[in-house]
């Protein structure tokens, strides 16, 4: 999903088509490819097509008719991006959606929170994600909104400071995707008797060193009477993902130890 609107004229707009370039060459016969553009309005210029011979040179063709012009409709652009997969329907392939852009939203929905409540229930279906990965290009940009998209969705946000790294953001990013080995994986934590559990905290590093955090309310898990279940979503082959786990003890504190459990010695473990 691409910025076309007036400020990315010239070299902005070069290099995307340019990065656009790299993943056409480098997906299989086996992947699809959509690209959707947004100005004033948004508008589709390649369903999901195959990447086989002839996927790649009508990708090609549609990637350097691109124009830039009008303003920045950047709702109209993901929500049609993400209608092409709801479109196609869920399977086992990976599903995910690269936006790119270098402003501020100032046509359709701008406000960041009804953005995300939008999209919310498209890109999560159960187990099922479509996973939106955020790219926001120089200073210009609303970070905030880009941020709440990709935590919403699965996704990693990418702030890109200059023309220089543009590619090298979508090739990790494509590098990412096509390294997925798990979907839809939910995790699971049954505590020893009477230990209640009432967080499960998702924390992990976004692409710049800061950190999201998701907390998943305590469930019921099966006889556990105080466990916790949480979608983790996708793994990454060579990628850890780590949970941190808010758990209650019963009565005074207490250090559980190989041998048993000691009262009154003040410490969790």
């Amino acid at each position: 999903v691409i910025d076309r609107s007036s400020s990315m004229t010239g070299t902005p707009l070069a290099l995307v088509k340019k990065s656009l370039h790299f993943i056409v060459k480098h997906l299989s016969p086996q992947d699809q490819l959509a690209i959707v553009t947004f100005g004033s309005t948004s508008r589709e210029e390649l369903a999901l097509t195959a990447m086989d011979e002839g996927g790649r040179a009508l990708a090609t063709q549609k990637i350097d008719a691109m124009r830039a012009g009008g303003c920045t409709a950047l709702s109209a652009g993901l929500l049609r991006g993400l209608a092409l997969h709801t479109k196609a329907g869920a399977g086992p392939h990976t599903r995910s959606v690269l936006l790119f852009t270098d402003g501020c939203a100032n046509e359709g929905i701008v406000d960041t929170h009804t953005l995300v409540r939008r999209i919310e229930p498209i890109v999560h279906r159960g187990a099922d994600t479509i996973a939106v990965h955020t790219f926001g290009f120089g200073t210009s940009h609303e970070p905030k909104m880009l941020r709440g998209i990709s935590d919403c969705a699965s996704g990693m946000y990418y702030f890109i400071q200059d023309h220089d790294a543009i590619a090298g953001s979508f090739a990790e990013c494509l590098g990412g995707v096509s390294n997925v080995v798990a979907r839809g994986a939910v995790l699971r934590v049954t505590p020893c008797r009477g230990v209640r559990v009432s967080k499960v905290h998702d924390e992990g590093k976004d692409a710049q060193g800061g950190h999201k955090a998701a907390a998943a309310r305590s469930s019921a898990a099966a006889g556990g009477g105080g466990g916790a279940g949480q979608h983790a979503g996708g793994g990454v082959g060579g990628k850890k993902k780590e949970r941190g786990i808010q758990h209650h003890p019963p009565g005074p504190a207490q250090t559980i130890t190989r041998g048993g459990a000691h009262p009154g010695s003040g410490g969790r473990r």
